[in-house]
């Protein structure tokens, strides 16, 4: 099976940055569930 694209080795800078924007998506009020897709979409890519 090959192994799936690692961001962290990749761009950690980058990856800092998305869980910035996940921790925000936490702290604003938006729904969990938007949330949890929009962190699956994000994933997919």
């Amino acid at each position: 099976m090959e192994s799936r694209f690692n961001y962290v080795n990749a761009a950690p800078g980058a990856y800092k940055a998305m869980l910035g924007v996940e921790q925000y998506l936490h702290e604003c009020g938006m729904e969990e569930s938007l949330i949890h897709l929009l962190i699956s979409r994000r994933s997919a890519n």
